[in-house]
């Protein structure tokens, strides 16, 4: 007998730029800061977390229905850009939404990358968030 699986909790990121992330996550999608961890200021100079330190390194963005998305501020050294389309490892998440064309007509003039539109009548749309993450719209 196994034990259940309750839910998903949290997907982590690693973007190449916080500032970035969270603009398309929270200013664009709607979701919300729920918490920032600082970097203790007192760090040894050999700490990975020294170039962070008295700022955050992982800030906690919650969806609508409690869905958490963990980002971890990026380090210098550890640039690794993706593009997960038709590859082994995670391909994308998605999202509900109410009005999926106005969304995707609402990120198209704030320039972000939309890979392709929703059907006529319904169907999800997929675009790229700053860091070219799959993010799949589906109406909710």
């Amino acid at each position: 007998m196994r034990t259940p699986i309750t839910g998903v909790i949290h997907m982590g990121f690693y973007p190449a730029d916080l500032d970035r992330a969270l603009h398309f996550y929270c200013d664009l999608l709607g979701m919300k800061v729920q918490r920032q961890l600082l970097a203790p200021q007192e760090l040894p100079e050999n700490a990975p977390l020294y170039p962070l330190r008295g700022k955050p390194f992982i800030t906690y963005v919650e969806a609508q229905n409690g869905v958490i998305l963990e980002f971890f501020s990026p380090l210098p050294g550890r640039e690794a850009p993706v593009d997960n389309q038709n590859r082994i490892g995670i391909s994308h998440i998605a999202v509900g939404c109410a009005d999926v064309p106005a969304l995707v007509a609402e990120l198209r003039a704030e320039g972000v990358q939309i890979d392709s539109e929703p059907r006529p009548g319904g169907g999800a749309a997929w675009v790229r968030d700053p860091d070219g993450n799959r993010v799949e719209i589906m109406g909710a």
